[in-house]
């Protein structure tokens, strides 16, 4: 059962409608532009998530900003453990959509590592990038995204009640048209029965596999009290707002050769005609190609494919034996088809994965790294957990 736990949350110290410009998106999501963009802001999150510099430097610059701000009181901690209601509103598909989650302590050690259900295979570079700045700031900056299944909805119902009985401790519009709201859940009653709801869950590892990974290795350095824990944002699966898309393929080098002889391939005028027709298709395991044109990919072989994602046979298969650091993955279609042609390469997409799926395959075996792209991320900043 999931072990989920209040925290002594470290928050920015700033007006409650004013958190916007202390935000950030989690470190794999920033792009160079946006990097150098957020770093104008001294009080950026951006200079803890991403720090500038090579070798140990931005693991040193990321500790000692954390020290500074904690010293001057830019960072404070709450007066004492807590949950913390998030509630996200933002246009997906032109509807806008309500978000709601809980910031908290989740447990990865133990027992409670049994509940936990990641459903990527991790890359190692990236989990050292996390390591090296757990180690050095000691502290938590972004959280990881899980998913409890919640099949009658109780988790679900207790933070609506929450968010709807008192004023949020937060309210922030952000950008894109994106705002977030937060409420602390002290010590209390109804912070009991949320962990009572919440012993009884599964937690789904949805988004930040490389944090989990660097988080359990830290805490097999350290074997402290605090490091058994990961900050989590938990989200009931209940709700119809958990909006995850594909992550699409990028390759340097042709592949139709090689899907011709996996596959039977199926011309296709257009992207939106192909996407239309991937959607459609029966075979779990179809996917779509770009090389020298639009092509549908029907697998003449599953065989060894537990998951019915195609996302899986993807990379058994079409993929097989390429390393990691030679895709490029994106949850754009048009954008991975122009990458693709300017690189002399190849584009590869695969169908949505739905969470009853993704669960599914969680308990049957690992899928290939960065396999979906759940969205929006939730945005570092919001609050910090320290780790001593």
């Amino acid at each position: 059962m999931a072990g989920v736990y209040p925290m002594r949350a470290i928050r920015f110290k700033s007006p409650p409608d004013a958190l916007a410009s202390f935000l950030c998106p989690p470190y794999d999501s920033i792009t160079a532009g946006e990097a150098s963009r957020l770093r104008k802001n001294p009080l950026n999150a951006v200079h803890l998530e991403l720090p500038e510099g090579e070798s140990a430097k931005p693991y040193e610059a990321a500790a000692r900003t954390w020290r500074r701000w904690r010293k001057k009181g830019v960072l404070e901690a709450e007066d004492g453990e807590g949950f913390y209601v998030l509630e996200e509103n933002f246009f997906h598909g032109g509807r806008r959509l309500r978000r709601l989650g809980l910031l908290a302590a989740l447990g990865i050690a133990g027992r409670d590592a049994r509940a936990l259900l990641p459903h990527e295979r991790t890359i190692e570079a990236p989990v050292l990038h996390r390591l090296r700045l757990l180690e050095a700031a000691r502290a938590n900056t972004s959280p990881i995204f899980s998913i409890c299944p919640d099949p009658g909805g109780r988790i679900l119902k207790l933070l609506k009640e929450i968010s709807a009985e008192s004023a949020p401790v937060v309210k922030s519009h952000a950008e894109e048209e994106a705002e977030f709201k937060l409420w602390r859940v002290p010590e209390s009653p109804v912070a009991a029965r949320l962990r009572r709801l919440l012993a009884r869950q599964k937690a789904f590892i949805a988004d930040g596999h490389h944090r989990l990974e660097a988080a359990r290795r830290y805490h097999a350095e350290v074997r402290t009290a605090a490091s058994r824990a990961v900050l989590a944002g938990i989200y009931p699966g209940s709700q119809k707002s958990l909006v995850v898309l594909a992550a699409h393929r990028v390759v340097g080098r042709a592949l139709q050769g090689r899907a011709r002889g996996l596959a039977r391939l199926v011309e296709m005028p257009s992207m939106r005609a192909l996407l239309s027709r991937l959607r459609a298709e029966k075979n779990p395991y179809a996917f779509g190609l770009w090389d020298q044109g639009f092509h549908l990919g029907i697998p003449r072989d599953a065989s060894g494919c537990r998951t019915r994602l195609s996302v899986e046979w993807v990379g058994r298969r079409l993929l097989r034996g390429m390393p990691p650091s030679a895709i490029r993955y994106l949850h754009d279609p048009a954008a991975a088809a122009a990458m693709a042609g300017a690189a002399g390469g190849a584009a590869v997409f695969v169908k949505p994965p739905t969470l009853r799926g993704l669960f599914r395959a969680a308990r049957g075996g690992l899928l290939p790294q960065k396999s979906t792209y759940f969205t929006p991320k939730i945005p570092t900043g919001i609050l910090f957990r320290e780790i001593r």
